[in-house]
């Protein structure tokens, strides 16, 4: 699993920072840095238990989301089609057709 935090001024992270020219201990705002890479690990791990474990209580999916199938599941394209990612490639019915008329 992947997870992605696109704004991570809303978490906080315990650093030394300088308040009135004294220093001290604080938590304040996630900055994006590899030197905070062990608290991003420990958010996202985080997140993502409690992800799991809500998915797990979802015993089935809803009717909507097994009627996405039909609309997601790719198809063949009718015969005769060029296949707009491949335009140049002959198809099977163009290559039939020439070869007939030869």
């Amino acid at each position: 699993m992947e997870t992605v935090i696109n704004q991570p001024e809303e978490f906080r992270v315990r650093r030394r920072v300088r308040r009135r020219g004294r220093r001290k201990t604080e938590w304040v705002p996630l900055r994006k840095s590899v030197a905070y890479l062990f608290r991003y690990r420990e958010i996202c791990r985080q997140c993502n238990s409690r992800y799991l474990a809500a998915l797990a209580l979802v015993e089935d999916p809803p009717p909507a989301l097994r009627g996405l199938d039909d609309i997601t599941v790719g198809k063949a394209p009718a015969p005769g089609l060029v296949d707009p990612s491949k335009p140049l490639t002959p198809s099977p019915a163009r290559t039939a057709t020439s070869s007939a008329l030869s």
